[in-house]
């Protein structure tokens, strides 16, 4: 067969016209997008003898490869970045931040091996990125070959329809913060005051649908009886809820929390319709980041980056979590005397502006991690560094941590996932994740005798890892 000559680079929604034609049988065609409904439908509107292909293993093998130098870019354009306002960006965060634009430099150098090896005499790819199509179009032409972009790509791609979904965001925010901010003022709980001797200790944590029964008791996803454990020992707990995942609205569930009597520090209680207005001024300046060098394997990468990063930016929840800078400030100037901040590791956006302000309005306080998810390799090791892997197999393999889990249950799959996506019906599916566990020294890890992921309700997006335990043995 004749070398590649030409490639043809189609968006997901114009295959889906399904315009006959436009893919033939002797193309060498390929979908680059992860909506496999979208996918399975292109099939039917294009049928034999077309074939269209997925990456497969060929996606896997190059997040392999890429996971060291994906590391290095991220890294890069972190540190070249360092406001407070970039750090409340998804961009900025190794985990919900680093997906999507993984996905799609995978996606890309696919293309290029590809437009390497392949002997069809023309290649189409189909994709939903403006931005990945430039990219390959620009490869293509510098191998030689013809290259035709079809122009329809979805609206979050096109600038003069992302500026007005920016703007709908912050408009949004800016109402919804509002209301929020009135309401609030109406709630009659329990408010954290400047009380002096007292020992303040500050948790984060995720509230979800379920985290308060139907008898108003609250349960805390992250910390347990961390709370409790606590105040025995003298210390004044307040929580700081970050709302995920609801099955009511917001203002609701700000009415269930501080109906429920506990220590919940509601940040719209201590800010300003001011500091509202702030936080979306620090979402708006985390729009532009500097990408300068931001070269990938030889390929400048910069606008595949800057559409990604514009896709997600102004979310009005992340906009109102990163309000924790000014809320600590309101909290200092009222002479809250804070001693410790305790928050749950995920690698969340949320996390790095929790920290900065902590630091900033709080510099003699504690700042303390929890790691309630253990990032082992089967979840998303591709956004850790070979050497950070290493030093947690050495708590298991050096120090002789046992994961008890895994102990009492080595063969098990997927009755051993503990979290789900809220996407494509995974919970249904059972297409999961196992990333909670229980890890105990030897002496505990002997006296487990069963363990059973809990099932039954659903609280959140993690359902509960239950181990019991000989409690003669532990006594």
């Amino acid at each position: 067969m004749a070398k590649t000559r030409e490639v043809l680079i189609c968006s997901k929604e114009v295959s889906l016209r399904g315009r006959p034609g436009v893919i033939g049988p002797e193309d060498r065609c390929y979908y680059l997008c992860d909506d496999y409904a979208a996918f399975a439908e292109i099939k039917k509107r294009n049928p034999a003898p077309v074939k269209i292909r997925l990456l497969g293993k060929e996606f896997h093998r190059t997040v392999d490869d890429l996971s060291r130098p994906f590391m290095d870019l991220s890294h890069r354009i972190n540190r070249a970045n360092p406001s407070y306002a970039f750090w409340g960006t998804h961009l900025a965060s190794r985990n919900s931040g680093a997906i999507p634009l993984l996905k799609y430099v995978v996606y890309f150098h696919c293309a290029r091996k590809i437009m390497e090896t392949a002997e069809a005499s023309r290649l189409v790819f189909i994709c939903d990125s403006r931005a990945l199509a430039r990219l390959i179009g620009e490869e293509a032409r510098n191998r030689g070959m013809r290259c035709r972009i079809e122009k329809a790509f979805p609206e979050r791609t096109k600038p003069a329809e992302q500026c007005l979904r920016l703007a709908g965001k912050a408009v949004y925010f800016l109402l919804s913060g509002t209301f929020q901010w009135i309401y609030s003022r109406t709630l009659t709980n329990k408010r954290i005051t400047g009380t002096t001797g007292s020992r303040k200790v500050i948790l984060r944590s995720w509230v979800t649908a379920g985290s308060i029964d139907k008898a108003g008791r609250y349960r805390d996803r992250n910390f347990g009886v961390l709370p409790a454990y606590l105040e025995e020992r003298g210390k004044e707990v307040w929580t700081i809820p970050l709302c995920f995942n609801l099955d009511r609205s917001v203002p609701a569930q700000m009415k269930l929390m501080a109906e429920s009597g506990y220590p919940f520090l509601l940040p719209e209680q201590y800010l300003t319709i001011t500091d509202i207005a702030r936080a979306l001024r620090d979402g708006v300046a985390g729009l532009f980041p500097n990408l300068e060098g931001c070269e990938f394997e030889g390929r400048d990468i910069s606008c595949l980056i800057r559409e990604i990063h514009l896709s997600v930016s102004l979310h009005p929840p992340l906009l109102s979590y990163n309000s924790i800078r000014y809320l600590l400030e309101r909290l200092r100037k009222s002479n809250v005397d804070i001693e410790r901040f305790i928050y749950p590791i995920e690698n969340n956006p949320p996390e790095k502006p929790f920290i900065l302000a902590a630091r900033r309005s709080y510099p003699a306080a504690r700042i303390s991690a929890f790691q309630h998810t253990v990032w082992l390799k089967e979840q998303l090791g591709m956004f850790f560094l070979p050497e950070e892997r290493a030093w947690l197999s050495g708590v298991f393999d050096a120090h002789g941590w046992v994961d008890v889990y895994r102990r009492l249950c080595p063969d098990a799959t997927g009755e051993s996932y503990t979290w789900w996506s809220n996407r494509g019906q995974a919970w249904a599916k059972n297409v999961g994740w196992r990333i909670d566990y229980q890890i105990a020294t030897p002496g505990i890890a002997a006296l487990a005798r069963r363990a059973e992921v809990y099932k039954a309700a659903r609280f959140s997006d993690h359902a509960p890892l239950i181990i019991d335990y000989d409690s003669d043995g532990l006594n």
